[in-house]
């Protein structure tokens, strides 16, 4: 009955560690969210010096089109390389601005980027992203 008693509580202990370690990870999800597509360096040295907002929400929007391409390219396989100019030609984007984009996905560990061969993969977290299982923002824990 003791063993019984001791793994029955070493097992609540387990659990409310990990209920913890679940909600520090919200918080940081959380975090990560509002600064997913942030720009990596100065947006007016990146962009030419528009608008700073404008210019954000333009960018998030693009990179959100950029990482759905790339996920129905992928068809969720995460080993398949793609180019990632060939993606930015699709969607008519500038190179500076695929650049960009790459970048800011690549921080934010929705794709993996090779940068001698400019080839990209979409992560795991892309994939869970695109298939609505966690939403942007999602705190990986390595």
């Amino acid at each position: 009955m003791r063993l019984a008693q001791e793994l029955y509580e070493d097992n609540i202990n387990f659990f409310n560690n990990m209920i913890q370690l679940a909600y520090s990870t919200v918080n940081e999800y959380s975090k990560l969210m509002l600064n997913m597509i942030k720009p990596a360096r100065p947006l007016h040295l990146a962009l030419g010096g528009k608008h700073e907002e404008e210019e954000i929400e333009r960018i998030q929007s693009k990179a959100s089109n950029y990482l759905s391409i790339l996920y129905s390219l992928s068809k969720g396989d995460r080993s398949s390389l793609f180019d990632m100019y060939e993606i930015g030609k699709r969607l008519e984007y500038e190179a500076s601005e695929v650049d960009f984009i790459v970048e800011n996905l690549s921080r934010s560990e929705l794709i993996s980027c090779e940068k001698a061969s400019g080839k990209i993969s979409i992560t795991p977290y892309g994939v869970m992203i695109m298939k609505g299982e966690i939403t942007v923002g999602y705190a990986p824990i390595h």
